[in-house]
């Protein structure tokens, strides 16, 4: 029997479902329903995703699970599944833990800053919080309920640490100390950066020097970043190979780095007087409000210049004439008066 055009797409159709269906049922033995180890919600079969056993170096205080999950499926609840499995919207960083909990959104920095806060708050019986996988054994009887394990209270006073560390009006420290560029202590947010202190710790930028380095392709070269830093500083654009002169916080901080007050301030005269000469030499790259003072500087400093130069050159012209008159005069050729 010959197939005809029709048959050979509805064959064609049928190995698709097929390959479909294949590529479900791996999924679903791949990854069977159970508890969710960030919130303890159910993960539907097939669903979310799970951590590799390689993830899991010890397993000594996991030893339990498979009697638990015995347990648990007796009773028609879901297993823990060694609580390697997570929905995707939980699988991301503890910032997405925050959201879930206090509604709130924050940034990974602070997510981790306020857990750490709470974590010493109530330590005994904190440790189950805020994932549930790390007291399984006390929640053998688990309702399924996404962060059913965290009380309202619980809730609350986390609500009020992430307020306080994440209070958009209140610069905050950071641990890794000062801003690596202009040396302030407190700012508003705080960025990683390829800097490190003299001890070869990461060194950090502040959230005023940050978006200069990130606008200009966050560049990994030292003199880059120093031309960076220079704009920074300065507000005009540099070119690396023209030579910032530039000497960062991060490059003169020892040990102690916990920085200064306002931006800048490590060596006000010398960082004032090449901020000065940088907006001065690249006045079209300030901003509009002090493009045009800056403009007229240059011009002003290029006319002094200028004068400077002839002022020069009439006096080594007069210095010239004079030792030509004597050389002269000295020959005895008839000089003019």
């Amino acid at each position: 029997m010959t197939m005809t055009a029709t048959d050979r797409g509805d064959e064609m159709i049928l190995k698709g479902l097929r390959a479909k269906l294949a590529e479900m049922t791996e999924r679903e033995a791949q990854l069977p329903r159970a508890l969710c180890r960030v919130c303890g919600g159910i993960v539907a079969k097939g669903q979310g995703t799970i951590e590799p056993e390689s993830t899991w170096p010890s397993r000594t205080r996991h030893q339990t699970s498979g009697v638990i999950d015995g347990e648990r499926t007796k009773r028609g609840l879901p297993p823990f599944c060694d609580w390697r499995r997570s929905h995707t919207v939980c699988a991301g960083g503890p910032e997405r833990t925050i959201l879930a909990l206090t509604g709130i959104e924050v940034t990974p920095a602070v997510a981790v800053d306020a857990l750490t806060r709470m974590l010493p708050r109530r330590f005994a019986v904190f440790s189950a919080f805020p994932e549930p996988n790390m007291a399984h054994v006390r929640l053998k009887d688990k309702k399924p309920q996404p962060w059913s394990h965290v009380s309202g209270a619980d809730r609350a006073a986390l609500a009020t640490v992430v307020r306080k560390t994440h209070d958009p009006s209140k610069p905050r420290r950071c641990r890794e100390g000062a801003c690596a560029w202009c040396g302030i202590s407190r700012s508003l947010s705080w960025h990683a950066s390829p800097e490190t202190w003299a001890d070869g710790s990461r060194a950090p930028l502040c959230g005023d020097c940050y978006p200069v380095w990130r606008k200009r392709g966050a560049p990994s070269d030292r003199d880059d970043r120093r031309a960076n830093a220079l704009e920074a500083l300065s507000s005009a654009a540099w070119w690396p190979m023209t030579g910032s002169g530039i000497h960062c916080y991060v490059d003169i901080a020892g040990d102690e780095h916990s920085g200064t007050p306002g931006r800048w301030e490590y060596a006000p005269e010398p960082l004032s007087q090449l901020r000065e000469t940088a907006r001065i030499t690249r006045p079209e790259s300030l901003p509009a409000e002090i493009r045009n003072e800056y403009r007229e500087k240059r011009s002003a400093a290029m006319r002094e210049d200028r004068e400077a130069r002839q002022r020069i050159e009439e006096t080594a012209a007069a210095e010239q004439a004079r030792a030509d008159k004597e050389a002269a005069s000295a020959a005895g050729w008839p000089v003019d008066a």
